[in-house]
């Protein structure tokens, strides 16, 4: 809108207001904006004439050369009172040596900045809190930004249940242990209180080599002696099923790895069957449910770098990976977990087929298997049966009647054809009952060069305690160091996406806020003109400057 100075006109230099209305200065009174354009250098004129209606311009008395510099204007006009209106100059024009025209275009900002009324609009980005008592205030919209195809790591920490102890779950069709008086024959006990249709006996071992553990202070048969009586004696064969090794036991196992010694819920010390030649104690799984582990890894921010913009610390800028290193992993949304801390709930099973399981706590406002991982890789040992030993053990009765047939059938052969004088009758009969027996032990001796066989195959259980993948490892990645730079740049000068409909953040930050709107509500004793003017400056994104040095975004610009 055209308004005619009439009253007197100030001509400025050096006002860091452009005609594209980028930015703006942001007054948070009329006193303050006129104390900030006293402040400036300019001229004043009160002898000049409005020469053109129809164009913007007014003529001044003075020389073109001398007015170059100056780039905005105000004047007043009597039919506005004492109102200032604010103009840039778009063109200092020579008409001769002592008059000078001066085109100018209305700043509708600055003219009527303390008319406009936002009333709630569309704001599709603007400078916010980032943080709130230290912590990051929570912004996980998509920016579109390119934040690189690679991830610095900024911590890997390994976390294991039990130092370097982990156990081994031996499962058996027949019971291992000597029973209490008055009791025949045991059923196998409802671990986790589910019926078991097997009997399970656990053992410690160290992954830093052979310890004698104990339970609660009582020595425990070492497994290396189990193993060996297993894998030879005849007494076991086919009564073990399976040997598996745990890292996570669930029955509230605490383990002393300084002194061997362990303690647990649901278990039962016995000593072994003497039987079956065991000797010492073992430790057999009773009833009780199950009891979930814990893993506390701290502040869930802690290793990140030290963001001025707290977005940085959400995904996908940073994020935290847990991995059992067999395979299994979830990307872990820092900002999606209630509270400061990383935790993880630990669930576990007793069986061949063992499973465990890492949950993040409290994540997206639940615990649960929808968020962790789920270890089904089963690490399981060889269980070698001695051929032989099977062999005697499945056939040790036919075996026995076998012989002593033979035997008594020679003898009695032998004796009948002396009786009646059949001397060849009675060599032949002596001959074929010895060859017999000597058969038998042929037999025997092949079975016994026989090679071991493998009744349980297990997998590469060594590959992954001996490298020490138990437990889980959390790793923490955040962009390179050239993107950080660089969103950090990009979000210092222009805040966060919010898509919200909401009042816009004017002045909440030390020197400058960016505001972008959507077709956005303003109202005022504006003219029409000038009003949509302002509005198209907040659709297109302006930032207001609260002091006096625009575009310098090195300042300091924290929230007030």
């Amino acid at each position: 809108m055209n308004f005619t100075p009439n009253t007197v006109v100030h001509l400025f230099k050096n006002v860091p207001l452009s005609l594209n209305e980028n930015n703006q200065l942001w007054f948070d009174s009329i006193t303050e904006q006129n104390n900030y354009f006293a402040s400036l250098d300019f001229k004043t004129y009160t002898d000049f004439s409005y020469q053109r209606k129809e164009r913007d311009y007014i003529a001044v008395n003075g020389n073109a050369e001398t007015l170059y510099n100056y780039n905005y204007l105000r004047f007043m006009n009597t039919n506005y009172g004492s109102k200032w209106f604010y103009a840039y100059i778009t063109e200092i024009e020579y008409k001769n040596p002592n008059t000078t025209w001066i085109y100018y275009k209305i700043d509708p900002f600055q003219t009527w900045l303390f008319e406009i009324n936002f009333k709630q609009s569309f704001i599709e980005r603007e400078h916010t809190t980032r943080y709130d008592d230290g912590q990051p205030v929570i912004n996980t919209i998509d920016e579109g930004l390119n934040y690189g195809s690679e991830y610095q790591i900024v911590e890997d920490t390994h976390y294991t249940n039990y130092g370097d102890c982990i156990f081994i779950l031996v499962t058996a069709k027949d019971y291992l242990h000597k029973l209490p008086e008055g009791l025949n024959y045991p059923f196998p006990e409802n671990i986790g209180n589910i019926p078991q249709g097997l009997f399970n006996y656990i053992f410690p071992i160290s992954l830093n080599g052979f310890k004698n553990w104990t339970y609660n202070g009582f020595a425990l048969m070492t497994f290396e002696e189990f193993y060996g009586k297993i894998v030879k004696d005849k007494n076991y064969v086919g009564k073990v099923v399976s040997l598996t090794l745990l890292d996570y036991v669930p029955l509230n196992v605490t383990v002393d790895n300084e002194n061997a010694n362990i303690s647990m819920d649901n278990v039962t010390l016995y000593n072994a069957r003497d039987d079956l030649g065991l000797t010492g104690s073992i430790l057999y799984v009773g009833v009780g449910a199950f009891s979930n582990g814990s893993i506390n890894c701290g502040n869930k921010y802690n290793s990140f770098p030290n963001y001025e913009e707290s977005k940085l610390l959400m995904y996908p800028y940073s994020y935290t990976k847990v991995t059992d290193m067999r395979g299994n992993e979830f990307d872990i949304k820092n900002e999606y977990i209630d509270g400061q801390n990383l935790q993880f709930s630990i669930r576990g099973s007793i069986a061949p087929q063992s499973k465990s399981a890492y949950e993040v706590k409290n994540y997206k406002g639940h615990t649960n298997l929808l968020s962790g991982i789920i270890n089904n890789n089963v690490s399981s040992m060889a269980i070698v049966d001695d051929y032989t030993a099977a062999y005697l053990q499945g056939n040790q009765n036919t075996l026995i009647t076998g012989a002593s047939v033979n035997a008594i059938n020679s003898v009695v052969g032998t004796l009948g054809n002396l009786a009646s004088g059949n001397i060849g009758g009675a060599v032949q009969s002596g001959a074929s009952g010895f060859t017999q027996i000597l058969s038998l032990n042929a037999k025997l001796k092949d079975i016994d060069n026989h090679p071991s066989n493998l009744r349980n195959q297990g997998n590469n259980y060594n590959f992954d305690f001996a490298n020490r993948y138990t437990g889980i490892r959390v790793i923490k990645y955040t962009v390179t160091e050239e993107y950080q730079q660089t969103l950090t740049d990009y979000f210092k000068m222009f805040g966060y996406k919010v898509n919200r409909v909401k009042l816009p953040n004017l002045h909440t930050r030390q020197s400058w806020n960016y505001v972008k709107t959507v077709d956005c509500t303003i109202v005022g004793n504006i003219p029409q003109d000038d009003l949509n003017s302002i509005k198209e400056m907040f659709n297109r994104g302006i930032t207001l400057w609260h002091n006096r040095d625009v575009g310098n975004y090195g300042l300091s610009n924290n929230e007030l």
